[in-house]
């Protein structure tokens, strides 16, 4: 009796053991990522603006993974950014009004210019913006010009003289219009084409008149969107529609498309380069933006996407036009997002 009872432990031991070896050697992969440093970054940014494929390059020259998640707009960024404050992102590229908003908010940190190789090479023309005075927070990455799309189908030609064409009752009733469904953007190129200047939106009464215009607009627009005017200008929905010149450029020289940028009260978007105050993945991020910023990777990017250069050296062109930078305007924070949306309400609720 006493001889099973021993036998009958030692097989029990036995069973034990081989079980904490099981369980030791299946543990192990969680047990090696819990003790290593997770190197990896999640990066934050518009569609169409990094290459995941292209970038695989740099994971297999540096072992980091690089996440990538996406914002429709500069809402969507805002959005998420500020209900976590900044938390589970480690890298971000908003556009300028989004950045402000940032910065003011503290949600962004100031960068250590130090780890960053290859900033004598940005074009000085981007850098000391409204949005970042000093580039402590940002570093100037794509960018592209706002003007009208228009088929020559439809439209054989079209004067670049200002934004009156968005606006003209008897061109839009032919043709249809397109306009951004950003409020922002929409608001602030009607008050360009009324006022020539934002600053005029801090009048009550001027707000007023933009609202009245976009609801005339509004019989003629085929449809708001950000991100599809160039289908639907190739498909003929409509004849002309607000567009940014990266979306132009992406249709290729053999597109029935053309656009005019406005040679008064144009506009530019600068999206930029930011590190959310809550990343703890500073040394990995900054390994990514020299990488980023090398001169064959941002030419594949640009090539691809349409975007204009952050980098100095490149000439100046219609669609990238340096020369005039100082003449464009940005779709700042004049009002508020809050009295924004209420503006945009009132239009689509007419």
């Amino acid at each position: 009796m006493r001889i099973a009872v021993v036998s009958w432990m030692m097989r029990t031991l036995i069973v034990i053991w081989w079980s904490v070896v099981i369980a030791f050697f299946l543990m192990v992969p969680s047990l090696f990522h819990y003790l290593m440093p997770d190197r990896s970054i999640t990066v934050f940014t518009w569609p169409l603006l990094l290459d995941p494929l292209y970038l695989k390059n740099f994971e297999r020259e540096t072992g980091i993974t690089v996440h990538i998640a996406y914002f429709e707009n500069g809402a969507g960024l805002l959005s998420k950014l500020i209900t976590a404050q900044g938390r589970g992102y480690d890298l971000i590229i908003p556009d300028d009004h989004s950045l402000e908003v940032l910065e003011s908010k503290g949600l962004v940190k100031k960068l250590d210019k130090s780890k960053l190789h290859f900033l004598d090479s940005i074009e000085p023309l981007l850098q000391n913006q409204y949005y970042d005075p000093a580039n402590e927070y940002s570093i100037p990455y794509y960018w592209g010009v706002y003007g009208i799309g228009y088929n020559v189908k439809k439209i054989p030609e079209l004067s670049d003289s200002s934004w009156q064409p968005l606006f003209d009752k008897e061109l839009i009733a032919r043709n249809r219009v397109c306009l951004s469904d950003d409020p922002r953007e929409a608001i602030m190129i009607a008050a360009l084409y009324l006022f020539g200047n934002l600053e005029a939106l801090r009048d009550v009464e001027n707000q007023k008149k933009v609202v009245q215009l976009l609801i005339d607009q509004k019989k003629y627009v085929e449809v708001y969107t950000s991100s599809r005017a160039d289908s639907l200008l190739q498909n003929q929905s409509c004849g002309l529609a607000s567009i940014m010149s990266p979306e132009f450029l992406r249709l290729g020289e053999n597109s029935n498309i053309k656009m005019a940028v406005p040679q008064k009260d144009a506009v530019i978007v600068v999206d930029s380069i930011a590190i959310p105050k809550n990343s703890k993945k500073d040394d990995l991020v900054y390994q990514f933006l020299n990488y980023l910023y090398r001169p064959e990777v941002v030419a594949h990017h640009v090539k691809s996407f349409g975007y204009c250069s952050p980098l100095k050296g490149n000439e100046f062109s219609y669609f990238c036009p340096l020369d005039r930078i100082h003449d464009f305007h940005f779709f700042k924070e004049i009002l508020s997002d809050e009295l924004v949306n209420e503006l945009w309400v009132k239009v689509l609720a007419a």
